[in-house]
Protein backbone atom coordinates (compact mmCIF):
# COMPACT_ATOMS: atom_id res chain seq x y z
CA UNK A 1 0.00 0.00 0.00
CA UNK A 2 1.06 3.58 -0.62
CA UNK A 3 2.01 5.32 2.59
CA UNK A 4 0.00 8.33 3.73
CA UNK A 5 3.05 10.61 3.34
CA UNK A 6 3.66 9.43 -0.23
CA UNK A 7 -0.02 9.80 -1.07
CA UNK A 8 0.00 13.40 0.19
CA UNK A 9 3.14 14.15 -1.86
CA UNK A 10 1.55 12.73 -5.01
CA UNK A 11 -1.60 14.73 -4.38
CA UNK A 12 0.42 17.94 -3.98
CA UNK A 13 2.27 17.29 -7.22
CA UNK A 14 -1.01 16.60 -9.02
CA UNK A 15 -2.57 19.80 -7.71
CA UNK A 16 0.49 21.83 -8.78
CA UNK A 17 0.32 20.40 -12.30
CA UNK A 18 -3.44 21.04 -12.45
CA UNK A 19 -2.92 24.65 -11.37
CA UNK A 20 -0.49 25.28 -14.21
CA UNK A 21 -2.86 23.70 -16.72
CA UNK A 22 -5.88 25.70 -15.57
CA UNK A 23 -3.86 28.91 -15.40
CA UNK A 24 -2.53 28.37 -18.91
CA UNK A 25 1.04 28.69 -17.70
CA UNK A 26 4.03 26.46 -17.22
CA UNK A 27 6.68 26.32 -14.53
CA UNK A 28 9.17 29.17 -15.00
CA UNK A 29 12.27 28.49 -17.05
CA UNK A 30 14.85 30.66 -18.72
CA UNK A 31 16.39 31.76 -21.99
CA UNK A 32 19.78 30.09 -22.31
CA UNK A 33 22.80 31.55 -24.07
CA UNK A 34 24.38 29.08 -26.49
CA UNK A 35 27.61 28.98 -28.49
CA UNK A 36 28.58 31.38 -31.26
CA UNK A 37 28.59 32.52 -33.86
CA UNK A 38 32.16 33.77 -34.45
CA UNK A 39 33.06 35.04 -37.90
CA UNK A 40 35.06 31.88 -38.72
CA UNK A 41 31.97 29.82 -37.85
CA UNK A 42 29.77 31.89 -40.14
CA UNK A 43 32.42 31.39 -42.83
CA UNK A 44 32.41 27.61 -42.27
CA UNK A 45 28.62 27.56 -42.41
CA UNK A 46 28.68 29.32 -45.79
CA UNK A 47 31.31 26.93 -47.15
CA UNK A 48 29.23 23.85 -46.32
CA UNK A 49 26.30 25.12 -48.39
CA UNK A 50 26.07 23.89 -52.01
CA UNK A 51 28.22 26.25 -54.10
CA UNK A 52 29.32 28.16 -51.00
CA UNK A 53 32.87 29.56 -50.84
CA UNK A 54 32.72 31.62 -47.63
CA UNK A 55 31.37 34.72 -45.94
CA UNK A 56 31.62 38.28 -47.25
CA UNK A 57 31.04 41.50 -45.28
CA UNK A 58 29.36 44.28 -47.23
CA UNK A 59 29.05 47.98 -46.33
CA UNK A 60 28.19 49.43 -43.84
CA UNK A 61 29.86 46.60 -41.94
CA UNK A 62 27.27 46.09 -39.20
CA UNK A 63 25.70 42.83 -38.04
CA UNK A 64 23.31 42.88 -41.01
CA UNK A 65 26.24 43.02 -43.45
CA UNK A 66 27.18 39.32 -43.54
CA UNK A 67 26.44 37.38 -46.71
CA UNK A 68 27.35 33.94 -47.99
CA UNK A 69 29.17 33.81 -51.31
CA UNK A 70 27.30 31.11 -53.23
CA UNK A 71 28.12 30.37 -56.87
CA UNK A 72 29.88 33.72 -57.02
CA UNK A 73 26.92 35.74 -55.72
CA UNK A 74 26.36 37.34 -52.32
CA UNK A 75 23.36 35.64 -50.72
CA UNK A 76 21.51 36.61 -47.54
CA UNK A 77 22.33 34.49 -44.48
CA UNK A 78 19.71 32.90 -42.26
CA UNK A 79 21.37 33.49 -38.90
CA UNK A 80 19.00 31.12 -37.11
CA UNK A 81 20.32 28.38 -39.40
CA UNK A 82 23.88 29.43 -38.52
CA UNK A 83 23.10 29.22 -34.81
CA UNK A 84 21.51 25.81 -35.15
CA UNK A 85 24.39 24.54 -37.30
CA UNK A 86 26.93 25.62 -34.66
CA UNK A 87 24.86 24.08 -31.85
CA UNK A 88 24.23 20.55 -33.08
CA UNK A 89 21.17 21.44 -35.19
CA UNK A 90 19.12 22.13 -32.05
CA UNK A 91 15.75 23.40 -33.33
CA UNK A 92 15.08 25.37 -30.13
CA UNK A 93 18.07 27.64 -30.85
CA UNK A 94 17.56 30.99 -32.57
CA UNK A 95 19.72 33.95 -33.50
CA UNK A 96 19.71 37.07 -31.32
CA UNK A 97 21.14 40.44 -32.32
CA UNK A 98 23.74 41.69 -29.85
CA UNK A 99 22.55 45.32 -29.84
CA UNK A 100 25.65 46.87 -28.18
CA UNK A 101 27.84 45.27 -30.88
CA UNK A 102 25.46 45.73 -33.83
CA UNK A 103 27.26 48.71 -35.37
CA UNK A 104 30.79 47.62 -34.43
CA UNK A 105 31.17 43.85 -34.87
CA UNK A 106 34.51 42.06 -35.06
CA UNK A 107 35.75 38.54 -35.72
CA UNK A 108 34.64 37.27 -32.30
CA UNK A 109 31.76 39.57 -31.35
CA UNK A 110 29.93 39.49 -34.66
CA UNK A 111 26.87 41.40 -33.47
CA UNK A 112 25.03 38.08 -33.19
CA UNK A 113 24.51 35.61 -30.36
CA UNK A 114 22.67 32.30 -30.20
CA UNK A 115 20.03 31.49 -27.59
CA UNK A 116 17.79 28.57 -26.73
CA UNK A 117 14.23 29.76 -26.07
CA UNK A 118 11.19 28.05 -24.57
CA UNK A 119 8.94 29.56 -27.21
CA UNK A 120 9.36 30.56 -30.86
CA UNK A 121 10.79 34.10 -30.62
CA UNK A 122 10.09 35.14 -34.22
CA UNK A 123 6.81 36.88 -33.36
CA UNK A 124 6.31 39.76 -30.90
CA UNK A 125 6.91 38.71 -27.31
CA UNK A 126 6.61 40.49 -23.98
CA UNK A 127 6.72 44.28 -24.32
CA UNK A 128 9.52 46.18 -22.62
CA UNK A 129 8.44 48.79 -20.05
CA UNK A 130 11.33 51.16 -20.70
CA UNK A 131 9.83 54.10 -18.81
CA UNK A 132 9.45 51.99 -15.68
CA UNK A 133 12.96 50.58 -16.03
CA UNK A 134 14.51 54.06 -16.25
CA UNK A 135 12.46 55.41 -13.35
CA UNK A 136 13.36 52.47 -11.09
CA UNK A 137 17.03 51.94 -11.99
CA UNK A 138 18.38 55.23 -13.30
CA UNK A 139 17.01 57.90 -10.97
CA UNK A 140 16.48 60.80 -11.43
CA UNK A 141 15.44 59.60 -14.90
CA UNK A 142 11.71 59.84 -15.52
CA UNK A 143 11.36 57.67 -18.61
CA UNK A 144 12.90 56.57 -21.91
CA UNK A 145 13.41 58.33 -25.21
CA UNK A 146 14.33 57.04 -28.67
CA UNK A 147 16.96 59.22 -30.33
CA UNK A 148 17.94 59.50 -33.99
CA UNK A 149 18.23 57.41 -36.12
CA UNK A 150 15.50 55.63 -34.12
CA UNK A 151 17.07 52.19 -34.22
CA UNK A 152 16.49 49.55 -31.53
CA UNK A 153 19.91 50.34 -30.04
CA UNK A 154 19.14 54.09 -29.74
CA UNK A 155 17.00 54.04 -26.57
CA UNK A 156 18.19 56.22 -23.68
CA UNK A 157 16.83 57.12 -20.28
CA UNK A 158 15.80 60.77 -20.05
CA UNK A 159 15.67 63.44 -17.39
CA UNK A 160 12.69 65.59 -16.41
CA UNK A 161 13.67 68.11 -19.08
CA UNK A 162 13.56 65.41 -21.77
CA UNK A 163 17.32 65.32 -22.26
CA UNK A 164 18.64 61.87 -23.16
CA UNK A 165 21.37 60.36 -21.00
CA UNK A 166 24.75 59.54 -22.51
CA UNK A 167 24.34 55.77 -22.25
CA UNK A 168 22.03 53.55 -24.26
CA UNK A 169 19.67 51.24 -22.41
CA UNK A 170 20.64 47.58 -22.15
CA UNK A 171 17.55 45.77 -23.38
CA UNK A 172 18.82 42.56 -21.80
CA UNK A 173 18.88 44.34 -18.42
CA UNK A 174 15.32 45.58 -18.97
CA UNK A 175 14.02 42.05 -19.63
CA UNK A 176 15.78 40.72 -16.56
CA UNK A 177 14.52 43.61 -14.44
CA UNK A 178 10.86 43.07 -15.25
CA UNK A 179 10.84 39.29 -14.89
CA UNK A 180 11.46 36.93 -12.00
CA UNK A 181 13.34 34.43 -14.17
CA UNK A 182 16.04 34.90 -16.78
CA UNK A 183 14.50 36.38 -19.89
CA UNK A 184 16.47 38.16 -22.59
CA UNK A 185 15.75 40.61 -25.38
CA UNK A 186 15.41 39.69 -29.03
CA UNK A 187 15.11 42.31 -31.77
CA UNK A 188 12.97 41.51 -34.79
CA UNK A 189 14.35 44.45 -36.81
CA UNK A 190 17.13 46.69 -35.49
CA UNK A 191 16.05 49.50 -37.81
CA UNK A 192 12.68 49.64 -36.03
CA UNK A 193 13.06 51.01 -32.52
CA UNK A 194 9.81 49.41 -31.41
CA UNK A 195 10.66 45.86 -32.43
CA UNK A 196 12.50 44.72 -29.27
CA UNK A 197 10.72 42.20 -27.04
CA UNK A 198 11.49 39.93 -24.08
CA UNK A 199 11.52 36.16 -24.38
CA UNK A 200 12.38 33.15 -22.30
Amino acid sequence: MISRRRALALSAALLTTLWFVLAGTAPASAAEGMHGPRLDEIDSYCKQLPGGTGVVVAPPGNAYSYFCKINGRSTAINMTSVCRWTNGNDLTVYDRVDLPRFDHPDNVDTGWTCYRFDFNPTSPGQKLDLDRYCAETAAPSVGAVLVSPNHANDWHCKGADGTASQWTISMDDVCRHQNSVVWTDRTLNVYDGGSVYCYR
